[in-house]
């Protein structure tokens, strides 16, 4: 239950921050760019996301949809570790095969932050998202970020 309240709460962020126009802070357009890499199980992933947002003291990398991870920090006003299992930590992650993932435990540390630049590290443990109380888990490793605004 407490992944579907983090994902339902994610997707009306989502939808709120596309319905915010010409929004001069960190954000969407031409001078905006991220990077992300990660390992799922030890194969390697990376991906340079549409979305590339830090606006009032949320970072939201990547559109989930569009890009094969999501990675979002709310209430994030200065450098720190951010746990899965809370509210203010989410990553979603999208298979080859189009499964889709969510976790509640594991870390985002945040190194980095300021109105034109963001970087940190994330891990977990991940699960399908359709299926949370299968077996099966991925294990997600050495997972950068750099982005700026």
């Amino acid at each position: 239950m407490k992944d579907l309240i983090k994902t339902l709460t994610l997707f009306s962020l989502l939808l709120f921050l596309g319905a915010c126009g010409n929004d001069d802070d960190g954000g969407i357009g031409n001078n905006a760019s991220c990077q992300i890499s990660w390992k799922v199980d030890g194969q390697s992933e990376s991906e340079e996301p549409l979305v590339c947002l830090y606006n009032d003291n949320t970072l939201n990398l990547g559109l989930t949809g569009s890009n094969l991870i999501q990675l979002q920090v709310n209430n994030l006003t200065q450098p720190g570790t951010y746990d899965l299992a809370g509210q203010d930590a989410i990553i979603l992650l999208e298979l080859g095969s189009g499964e889709k993932l969510g976790s509640n435990t594991g870390q985002i540390i945040v190194t980095e932050i300021s109105s034109s630049k963001a970087k940190g590290t994330f891990s977990g443990t991940f699960f399908p998202i359709l299926d949370p109380n299968t077996p099966n888990t991925f294990s997600v490793t050495d997972g950068k970020f750099s982005a700026n605004f």
